[in-house]
Parts: C-alpha cells; structure tokens; sequence
C-alpha cells in the first residue's frame, strides 16, 4: 500500500507564503491575484500526487545479498528495479535498516552494512519518492524471501594478552643478539 509519510521542510513556508497572499489578495480586492492563487493551489494539489504515481509505476523485481557476512561489516545489497524515475530506496532486515540510497532503473548495488547475528531469510525493502515537486513524501513496502543470511560475529575480537618479558629476567633462555655469536638459545660451546 502506497502511504504519505510526511512533507518537505520547505512545503509549510510556501503554505504561509500562499496564505499571506490570499490576505492581501483580499484585502486589496485584486482579482487577478486570487485567480492566480486558486490556479497556484490548484496546481500544488496535483503536484503532492507526483511521489504517489512514482511509487504506483514502479516495482522492486529482485533482492539478492551473500550469503554469509559478519556483524557489523559492509554488505553489499543488489536490487533490480523497474522504474520511471529516481527513487530512494531502504532494505531493512528483522526492523532494522541495512542499506539505503538511491536507485534507478535497471540492476542497482546499495552498500550497507550486515544485520544482527543469526540466520536471516525475509527482508523488506521499502521505496521513497517526493515526486518532481518534492512537496509529499509517499511510501511503498514490499517483503522478499532471501537465500539464508547467516551472519556471525567476528572471530577473536579482542584478541590474546600479550606479555613481552626481558630478556634478564630469563636468564639466557630468551632470544637476544649478542655481538660475535650466532648460537641457538639455551645451547652453551662446551
């Protein structure tokens, strides 16, 4: 289902612009000025569908990621898409947002990062659109199956404690160069 989600920061200055013409519109009574503004009106009206009928002729064919990654790393995400115009699109796994940027027609890569652990086979990709106006924000959902996304924490990372030690404190048995002998640790010449 195709949803408004919201409007342009600039859409309530230009509501207050149009209104404050209609004020003096009135006030002065200049027809041509309130014709102008109906005509205005009347022309924003259609443009806030613009995102609607982007969204409406468009269609995500397919969602395709690798099948293993590790928590946290970068993923690549790939979206084929059918579409007339740009669009802003967002892949979400499990309620959270993976990947998002925009996508045009054809075979699109968006580069995200990997989901939370575990295995992971739906994923939802959802596509933006302001049309050409940019005044009305509208929304479009989909759900596609993936092939199983394991994702698995990193190995080792915090990795060993270290402790370097002198080579005093070991009497010998540490490794250290000594002028003029090449001998292995621990062996003594007699």
């Amino acid at each position: 289902m195709t949803r408004p989600i919201g409007v342009a920061p600039g859409t309530l200055a230009l509501a207050a612009a149009w209104a404050a013409g209609l004020v003096i519109a009135l006030l002065t009574g200049a027809s041509a000025v309130v014709i102008l503004l109906v005509t205005a009106l009347v022309g924003l009206v259609l443009a806030s569908g613009g995102g609607w009928v982007a969204l409406r002729e468009s269609a995500v064919v397919r969602l395709a990621t690798s099948n293993v990654a590790v928590v946290g790393d970068e993923l690549k995400w790939s979206l084929s898409v059918r579409t007339a115009s740009l669009l802003w699109a967002e892949v979400s796994v499990g309620g959270e947002v993976v990947a998002a940027g925009p996508v045009a027609d054809g075979d699109n890569v968006l580069l995200g990062s990997s989901p939370r652990r575990g295995v992971h086979r739906e994923a939802e990709v959802r596509r933006l659109s302001a049309g050409s106006s940019g005044l009305v924000w509208w929304r479009r959902s989909a759900q596609f199956a993936l092939a199983p996304l394991r994702v698995g924490s990193a190995v080792g990372e915090d990795g060993a404690a270290v402790e370097r030690t002198s080579s005093a404190r070991v009497a010998g048995t540490a490794p250290a160069n000594r002028i003029g002998r090449d001998l292995p640790d621990g062996v003594r010449p007699w």
